[in-house]
């Protein structure tokens, strides 16, 4: 498996920059995303980029070598939804955090498919 090294978010937050294998990659985004973790296993990382980039389809997991793996879509089950506001790992699991005109929402996210489960409303 390769694994991603010195992963880092530059530029005033829209530069990602890591290591794969000794090269340097680097994906350039137009405005600063809001959130950016690389994965447990290091084959990648998941982003949270702005609304005003992406809309609703805000989140995604891009693999080591720059390709996208997953655009995350938000569960039907979540009403309101407006976009992916956070991510990051609770208790070992890659959790997205959903903003919804009424509340915020969590979800579960597969890291192999990028699927979104177990959605409910945090408080």
């Amino acid at each position: 498996m390769n694994a991603i090294e010195n992963f880092r978010i530059e530029s005033g937050k829209s530069k990602l920059t890591w290591k794969l294998n000794g090269k340097d990659y680097e994906k350039q985004f137009k405005l600063a995303v809001n959130s950016a973790i690389e994965l447990s296993d290091k084959s990648g990382f998941a982003i949270v980029g702005s609304y005003e980039e992406f809309g609703k389809s805000n989140a995604m997991i891009i693999n080591a070598d720059g390709t996208l793996r997953a655009q995350l879509l938000i569960p039907e089950s979540v009403k309101g939804a407006i976009c992916f506001h956070e991510i990051y790992y609770v208790n070992q699991e890659l959790t997205g955090i959903i903003a919804s005109n009424c509340c915020d929402y969590t979800c579960v996210i597969d890291e192999t498919i990028g699927v979104c489960g177990k959605p409910h409303e945090t408080r």
